[in-house]
Protein backbone atom coordinates (compact mmCIF):
# COMPACT_ATOMS: atom_id res chain seq x y z
CA UNK A 1 0.00 0.00 0.00
CA UNK A 2 1.19 3.48 -0.84
CA UNK A 3 -0.67 6.75 -1.23
CA UNK A 4 1.07 10.05 -1.86
CA UNK A 5 -0.86 13.27 -1.29
CA UNK A 6 0.67 16.52 -2.53
CA UNK A 7 0.03 19.30 -0.02
CA UNK A 8 1.82 22.29 -1.52
CA UNK A 9 4.50 23.28 -4.03
CA UNK A 10 6.94 26.17 -4.37
CA UNK A 11 6.37 27.94 -7.72
CA UNK A 12 10.01 29.12 -7.82
CA UNK A 13 11.62 25.67 -7.44
CA UNK A 14 11.01 21.92 -7.48
CA UNK A 15 10.34 21.91 -3.71
CA UNK A 16 7.09 20.36 -2.49
CA UNK A 17 5.41 19.08 0.66
CA UNK A 18 3.37 15.93 0.86
CA UNK A 19 2.29 12.94 2.91
CA UNK A 20 3.17 9.32 2.17
CA UNK A 21 0.63 6.87 3.61
CA UNK A 22 2.06 3.38 4.12
CA UNK A 23 0.85 0.25 5.92
CA UNK A 24 2.49 1.26 9.21
CA UNK A 25 1.66 4.96 9.18
CA UNK A 26 1.99 8.34 7.52
CA UNK A 27 5.31 9.97 6.59
CA UNK A 28 5.63 13.72 6.04
CA UNK A 29 7.82 14.52 3.04
CA UNK A 30 10.56 15.56 2.65
CA UNK A 31 11.85 13.53 5.60
CA UNK A 32 15.15 12.41 7.14
CA UNK A 33 15.33 8.60 7.43
CA UNK A 34 17.57 7.24 10.23
CA UNK A 35 19.57 4.16 9.20
CA UNK A 36 19.09 0.93 11.16
CA UNK A 37 21.36 -1.44 9.20
CA UNK A 38 21.21 -4.46 11.52
CA UNK A 39 17.67 -3.99 12.78
CA UNK A 40 18.44 -1.10 15.10
CA UNK A 41 19.56 2.51 14.79
CA UNK A 42 22.94 2.20 16.47
CA UNK A 43 23.03 3.71 19.96
CA UNK A 44 19.40 4.92 19.81
CA UNK A 45 16.46 3.22 21.56
CA UNK A 46 13.15 2.93 19.64
CA UNK A 47 11.44 5.24 22.14
CA UNK A 48 14.15 7.85 21.58
CA UNK A 49 13.47 7.67 17.84
CA UNK A 50 9.79 8.33 18.56
CA UNK A 51 10.72 11.23 20.84
CA UNK A 52 12.97 12.70 18.12
CA UNK A 53 10.07 12.67 15.69
CA UNK A 54 11.45 9.97 13.37
CA UNK A 55 8.69 8.77 11.04
CA UNK A 56 10.45 6.10 8.96
CA UNK A 57 13.70 4.18 9.33
CA UNK A 58 15.84 2.10 6.99
CA UNK A 59 16.91 -1.54 7.31
CA UNK A 60 19.53 -3.43 5.30
CA UNK A 61 18.23 -6.55 3.53
CA UNK A 62 21.66 -8.11 2.95
CA UNK A 63 22.96 -7.72 6.50
CA UNK A 64 19.69 -8.86 8.09
CA UNK A 65 19.76 -11.92 5.82
CA UNK A 66 23.29 -12.71 7.02
CA UNK A 67 22.46 -12.06 10.70
CA UNK A 68 20.11 -12.85 12.39
CA UNK A 69 18.57 -14.47 9.30
CA UNK A 70 15.11 -15.06 7.85
CA UNK A 71 14.02 -17.66 10.42
CA UNK A 72 14.59 -15.25 13.31
CA UNK A 73 12.85 -12.43 11.46
CA UNK A 74 9.91 -14.71 10.69
CA UNK A 75 9.63 -15.67 14.36
CA UNK A 76 9.18 -11.98 15.24
CA UNK A 77 6.62 -11.45 12.48
CA UNK A 78 9.03 -9.24 10.55
CA UNK A 79 11.41 -6.37 11.18
CA UNK A 80 8.88 -4.22 13.04
CA UNK A 81 8.47 -6.83 15.78
CA UNK A 82 12.21 -7.53 15.90
CA UNK A 83 13.16 -3.94 16.60
CA UNK A 84 9.99 -2.84 18.40
CA UNK A 85 9.20 -0.12 15.87
CA UNK A 86 5.58 0.43 14.86
CA UNK A 87 6.10 3.10 12.18
CA UNK A 88 7.12 2.62 8.52
CA UNK A 89 10.36 0.94 7.44
CA UNK A 90 12.18 1.01 4.09
CA UNK A 91 14.57 -1.82 3.21
CA UNK A 92 17.16 -1.72 0.46
CA UNK A 93 17.46 -4.69 -1.89
CA UNK A 94 20.96 -5.91 -0.97
CA UNK A 95 22.29 -5.00 -4.42
CA UNK A 96 24.96 -2.57 -3.28
CA UNK A 97 26.20 -4.89 -0.54
CA UNK A 98 26.71 -7.89 -2.84
CA UNK A 99 28.28 -5.62 -5.49
CA UNK A 100 30.71 -4.23 -2.90
CA UNK A 101 32.04 -7.73 -2.09
CA UNK A 102 34.36 -7.42 -5.11
CA UNK A 103 36.30 -10.62 -5.76
CA UNK A 104 34.01 -12.55 -3.40
CA UNK A 105 31.07 -12.32 -5.83
CA UNK A 106 30.15 -13.11 -9.45
CA UNK A 107 27.34 -11.15 -11.13
CA UNK A 108 25.37 -12.88 -13.91
CA UNK A 109 21.98 -12.37 -15.55
CA UNK A 110 20.58 -14.91 -13.12
CA UNK A 111 21.75 -13.03 -10.03
CA UNK A 112 24.80 -12.77 -7.78
CA UNK A 113 26.79 -15.75 -6.48
CA UNK A 114 28.99 -14.81 -3.53
CA UNK A 115 30.76 -16.03 -0.42
CA UNK A 116 29.21 -14.94 2.87
CA UNK A 117 31.41 -12.33 4.57
CA UNK A 118 30.27 -13.84 7.88
CA UNK A 119 31.24 -17.51 7.52
CA UNK A 120 32.26 -18.07 3.89
CA UNK A 121 29.13 -20.02 2.90
CA UNK A 122 28.31 -19.99 -0.82
CA UNK A 123 25.13 -17.94 -1.28
CA UNK A 124 22.99 -16.64 -4.13
CA UNK A 125 21.03 -13.38 -4.37
CA UNK A 126 18.56 -12.82 -7.20
CA UNK A 127 15.63 -10.44 -7.70
CA UNK A 128 13.37 -13.25 -6.50
CA UNK A 129 15.44 -13.97 -3.39
CA UNK A 130 15.60 -10.27 -2.52
CA UNK A 131 11.81 -10.00 -2.77
CA UNK A 132 11.39 -13.10 -0.60
CA UNK A 133 13.67 -11.71 2.12
CA UNK A 134 12.00 -8.30 2.07
CA UNK A 135 8.56 -9.93 2.23
CA UNK A 136 9.70 -11.74 5.39
CA UNK A 137 10.94 -8.41 6.77
CA UNK A 138 7.50 -6.90 5.95
CA UNK A 139 9.03 -3.50 5.19
CA UNK A 140 6.62 -0.80 4.02
CA UNK A 141 8.85 0.20 1.10
CA UNK A 142 10.71 -2.58 -0.74
CA UNK A 143 13.49 -1.82 -3.23
CA UNK A 144 14.08 -3.78 -6.43
CA UNK A 145 17.37 -5.65 -6.81
CA UNK A 146 19.69 -3.65 -9.07
CA UNK A 147 23.30 -3.77 -10.20
CA UNK A 148 25.37 -0.82 -9.01
CA UNK A 149 27.32 0.45 -12.01
CA UNK A 150 30.92 1.24 -10.99
CA UNK A 151 32.62 4.50 -11.90
CA UNK A 152 35.80 2.59 -12.56
CA UNK A 153 37.21 -0.92 -12.16
CA UNK A 154 40.93 -1.25 -11.43
CA UNK A 155 41.62 2.09 -13.10
CA UNK A 156 39.38 1.42 -16.10
CA UNK A 157 36.65 4.07 -16.39
CA UNK A 158 33.25 2.53 -17.15
CA UNK A 159 32.27 3.25 -20.75
CA UNK A 160 28.79 4.26 -21.86
CA UNK A 161 28.35 0.86 -23.52
CA UNK A 162 29.27 -0.91 -20.28
CA UNK A 163 26.97 1.34 -18.25
CA UNK A 164 24.13 0.66 -20.70
CA UNK A 165 24.61 -3.09 -20.39
CA UNK A 166 24.46 -2.78 -16.59
CA UNK A 167 21.44 -0.46 -16.70
CA UNK A 168 19.50 -2.78 -19.00
CA UNK A 169 20.13 -5.75 -16.72
CA UNK A 170 18.87 -3.69 -13.77
CA UNK A 171 15.72 -2.99 -15.80
CA UNK A 172 15.24 -6.72 -16.42
CA UNK A 173 15.81 -7.34 -12.72
CA UNK A 174 13.21 -4.65 -11.99
CA UNK A 175 10.63 -6.63 -13.97
CA UNK A 176 11.62 -9.87 -12.21
CA UNK A 177 11.42 -8.12 -8.82
CA UNK A 178 7.96 -6.86 -9.77
CA UNK A 179 6.78 -10.31 -10.86
CA UNK A 180 8.02 -12.01 -7.67
CA UNK A 181 6.61 -9.22 -5.47
CA UNK A 182 3.19 -9.85 -7.06
CA UNK A 183 3.49 -13.65 -6.78
CA UNK A 184 4.21 -13.33 -3.05
CA UNK A 185 1.16 -11.05 -2.70
CA UNK A 186 3.27 -8.60 -0.71
CA UNK A 187 0.85 -5.91 0.55
CA UNK A 188 3.53 -3.21 0.73
CA UNK A 189 5.07 -0.91 -1.93
CA UNK A 190 7.88 -1.83 -4.36
CA UNK A 191 10.13 0.96 -5.69
CA UNK A 192 12.23 0.91 -8.84
CA UNK A 193 15.81 2.23 -8.86
CA UNK A 194 17.29 4.46 -11.56
CA UNK A 195 20.65 3.30 -12.90
CA UNK A 196 22.95 4.36 -15.74
CA UNK A 197 26.23 5.19 -14.04
CA UNK A 198 27.65 8.64 -14.72
CA UNK A 199 25.74 9.06 -18.00
CA UNK A 200 22.78 11.43 -17.70
CA UNK A 201 21.17 10.16 -20.92
CA UNK A 202 21.19 6.60 -19.59
CA UNK A 203 19.73 7.68 -16.26
CA UNK A 204 16.96 9.54 -18.06
CA UNK A 205 16.24 6.45 -20.18
CA UNK A 206 16.30 4.22 -17.10
CA UNK A 207 13.77 6.46 -15.36
CA UNK A 208 11.50 6.57 -18.40
CA UNK A 209 11.45 2.78 -18.75
CA UNK A 210 10.86 2.25 -15.03
CA UNK A 211 7.90 4.64 -15.17
CA UNK A 212 6.49 2.48 -17.99
CA UNK A 213 6.55 -0.46 -15.53
CA UNK A 214 4.28 1.60 -13.24
CA UNK A 215 6.08 1.29 -9.91
CA UNK A 216 4.41 3.21 -7.06
CA UNK A 217 7.73 4.98 -6.36
CA UNK A 218 11.27 5.44 -7.68
CA UNK A 219 14.69 6.11 -6.12
CA UNK A 220 15.63 9.55 -7.54
CA UNK A 221 17.37 12.01 -7.81
CA UNK A 222 20.71 13.82 -7.53
CA UNK A 223 19.32 16.95 -9.21
CA UNK A 224 17.50 17.98 -6.04
CA UNK A 225 20.59 19.69 -4.61
CA UNK A 226 20.88 21.89 -7.71
CA UNK A 227 17.22 22.85 -7.52
CA UNK A 228 17.51 23.85 -3.88
CA UNK A 229 20.67 25.86 -4.53
CA UNK A 230 19.00 27.73 -7.39
CA UNK A 231 16.18 28.59 -4.99
CA UNK A 232 18.51 29.67 -2.20
CA UNK A 233 22.07 30.61 -3.33
CA UNK A 234 22.89 31.37 0.31
CA UNK A 235 22.98 27.69 1.31
CA UNK A 236 26.28 27.12 3.12
CA UNK A 237 26.72 23.34 2.91
CA UNK A 238 25.78 20.52 0.52
CA UNK A 239 26.37 16.88 1.51
CA UNK A 240 26.18 14.45 -1.41
CA UNK A 241 27.20 10.95 -2.52
CA UNK A 242 28.93 9.74 -5.67
CA UNK A 243 26.20 7.12 -6.13
CA UNK A 244 23.09 9.29 -6.44
CA UNK A 245 20.48 8.47 -9.11
CA UNK A 246 19.63 10.79 -12.01
CA UNK A 247 22.65 13.00 -11.30
CA UNK A 248 25.68 11.70 -9.40
CA UNK A 249 27.38 13.79 -6.73
CA UNK A 250 30.46 14.59 -8.84
CA UNK A 251 28.39 15.91 -11.74
CA UNK A 252 26.26 17.91 -9.33
CA UNK A 253 29.37 19.52 -7.79
CA UNK A 254 30.71 20.40 -11.25
CA UNK A 255 27.39 22.01 -12.19
CA UNK A 256 27.29 23.98 -8.91
CA UNK A 257 30.68 25.51 -9.72
CA UNK A 258 30.14 25.75 -13.49
CA UNK A 259 26.47 26.32 -14.40
CA UNK A 260 25.51 28.12 -11.18
CA UNK A 261 28.92 29.78 -10.75
CA UNK A 262 28.58 29.27 -7.01
CA UNK A 263 32.03 29.14 -5.44
CA UNK A 264 30.99 29.88 -1.87
CA UNK A 265 28.90 26.84 -0.91
CA UNK A 266 30.86 24.05 0.81
CA UNK A 267 30.40 20.64 -0.82
CA UNK A 268 31.20 17.47 1.12
CA UNK A 269 31.18 13.97 -0.40
CA UNK A 270 29.93 11.27 2.00
CA UNK A 271 30.37 7.99 0.15
CA UNK A 272 31.68 4.44 -0.04
CA UNK A 273 33.77 5.35 -3.10
CA UNK A 274 37.49 5.89 -2.54
CA UNK A 275 39.25 5.82 -5.92
CA UNK A 276 42.04 8.37 -6.56
CA UNK A 277 40.48 9.23 -9.95
CA UNK A 278 37.18 10.19 -8.32
CA UNK A 279 38.93 12.20 -5.62
CA UNK A 280 40.92 14.14 -8.22
CA UNK A 281 37.73 14.90 -10.13
CA UNK A 282 36.11 15.98 -6.86
CA UNK A 283 39.03 18.23 -5.97
CA UNK A 284 38.83 19.86 -9.41
CA UNK A 285 35.09 20.46 -8.80
CA UNK A 286 35.83 22.23 -5.52
CA UNK A 287 34.64 19.47 -3.17
CA UNK A 288 36.07 20.47 0.21
CA UNK A 289 35.67 17.22 2.09
CA UNK A 290 35.70 13.54 1.03
CA UNK A 291 34.49 11.24 3.81
CA UNK A 292 34.42 7.48 3.25
CA UNK A 293 31.85 5.30 5.03
CA UNK A 294 31.86 3.93 7.68
CA UNK A 295 32.65 7.08 9.60
CA UNK A 296 32.62 8.58 13.09
CA UNK A 297 29.29 10.35 13.41
CA UNK A 298 30.36 12.92 15.98
CA UNK A 299 33.49 13.87 14.03
CA UNK A 300 31.52 14.24 10.80
CA UNK A 301 28.90 16.38 12.52
CA UNK A 302 31.62 18.68 13.86
CA UNK A 303 33.07 18.96 10.33
CA UNK A 304 29.63 19.92 8.97
CA UNK A 305 29.14 22.52 11.69
CA UNK A 306 32.54 24.06 11.00
CA UNK A 307 31.94 24.28 7.25
CA UNK A 308 28.41 25.64 7.73
CA UNK A 309 29.61 28.18 10.30
CA UNK A 310 27.24 26.89 12.99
Amino acid sequence: MLQFDLLTTDPTSHARRGTLTLNHGVVQTPIFMPVGTYGTVKGVMPQSLHDMGAQIILGNTFHLWMRPGQDVMQSFGGLHGFEKWDKPILTDSGGFQVWSLGAMRKITEEGVHFASPVNGDKLFMSPEVSMQIQTTLNSDIVMQLDECTPYETKGHLTTEAEARKSMEMSLRWARRSQDEFARLENPNALFGIVQGGMFENLRAESLERLVEMDFPGYAVDGMDGLAKLRQDPGIKLIVCDVNMPNMDGLTMAEKVRGELRNTSVNIVMLTTENSPTMKERGKAAGIRGWIVKPFNGAAVLNTFKTLAGV
